[in-house]
């Protein structure tokens, strides 16, 4: 059966050809992966991360929902 990773936190993001990616911690894993924004259905971590960075780089006014 397939389980879904579970964002823990959201570390870092940047800017690649426009799109914006997210560095990701994921839930009972070691690794980090870089994740476009789009395929994170995290919220609440992303919403945090940003609290924290106001600086960097996020989703647009109009993206967001």
């Amino acid at each position: 059966m397939y389980r879904a990773c579970q964002v823990q936190e959201v570390l870092d993001c940047k800017c690649v050809r426009n799109r914006l990616r997210y560095l990701v911690k994921w839930d009972g894993y070691d690794e980090t992966t870089w994740e476009l924004a789009e395929s994170i259905n995290e919220g609440k971590a992303v919403d945090e991360f940003h609290e924290l960075y106001v600086l960097k780089p996020g989703p647009l006014l109009e993206n967001l929902e």
